[in-house]
């Protein structure tokens, strides 16, 4: 599996499992980690890259405590 399809069935994974923003993000942190990928931080959202492949991770709305992603 490359890097692309990894990422994006790891986040959509954590998105699926309905947990809140915060543990989502450290999960998702972790996996890029786990990687060797990098993580960066821009107001209102968490900016997670792997070769070949970024990811934005952020809640969609301020009062739903729910994890969402872009690739």
């Amino acid at each position: 599996m490359n890097m692309y399809d990894a990422l994006f069935e790891e986040l959509k994974s954590i998105r699926n499992s309905k947990g809140t923003y915060e543990v989502g993000l450290a999960d998702a942190i972790g996996f890029v980690k786990d990687k060797g990928g990098n993580v960066a931080y821009e107001e209102g959202q968490t900016i997670l890259s792997l070769p070949g492949v970024t990811a934005y991770c952020f809640k969609l709305f301020p009062d739903i405590d729910r994890f969402y992603f872009e690739i």
